[in-house]
């Protein structure tokens, strides 16, 4: 089986959903925004799994759905500032079967993705308030609600110093 894409998706109100993407190589994808997360494993063909846990880092499975091939991992009571393996267990093409792990960096209000929350990601976000979100700037939606808002600003404010 071959594993197309793994993202992080989450509804950001009436904005719509946007994805971020989580290379597994050479340095997984960070996820900025709070809340719980959706995990999305895209598959090059329909499979099955058996089941679906965080194997290393703090979080739990929710629940898990199977859609032709694409698995969603909801997780809850993910901490801050850290790297989360979610693996599928047994993930059967119809050939094959094997385990499949993805890796996130969590590490709220990284809006740059660099490993650290700093003055640069503050300051991104302060460029954007009160701007529509969109595909080039949901990141900066931290708190993602559909609105960059001084919520936003001061979350990732509070953040500051943060490293993965």
């Amino acid at each position: 089986m071959r594993l197309v894409s793994v993202v992080s998706r989450k509804t950001h109100g009436r904005a719509g959903t946007f994805d971020i993407n989580l290379p597994q190589t050479p340095r997984p994808g960070i996820e900025c925004r709070s809340g719980d997360y959706a995990i999305v494993f895209t598959f090059a063909s329909n499979v099955s799994i058996q089941g679906a846990r965080v194997t290393s880092g703090a979080g739990r499975v929710k629940n898990y759905r199977v859609t032709g091939n694409q698995v969603l991992v909801n997780l809850t009571r993910v901490d801050n500032a850290q790297t989360v393996i979610v693996t599928l267990a047994g993930v059967n093409d119809g050939i094959n079967t094997s385990d499949v792990q993805a890796t996130m960096g969590v590490l709220i209000g990284d809006v740059t993705a660099d490993g650290i929350v700093n003055s640069t990601d503050v300051s991104e976000v302060q460029s954007q308030l009160h701007q529509p979100v969109t595909a080039s700037n949901f990141r900066d939606d931290v708190k993602p609600d559909g609105v960059i808002k001084n919520d936003d600003v001061n979350t990732v404010r509070s953040r500051s110093g943060t490293g993965l």
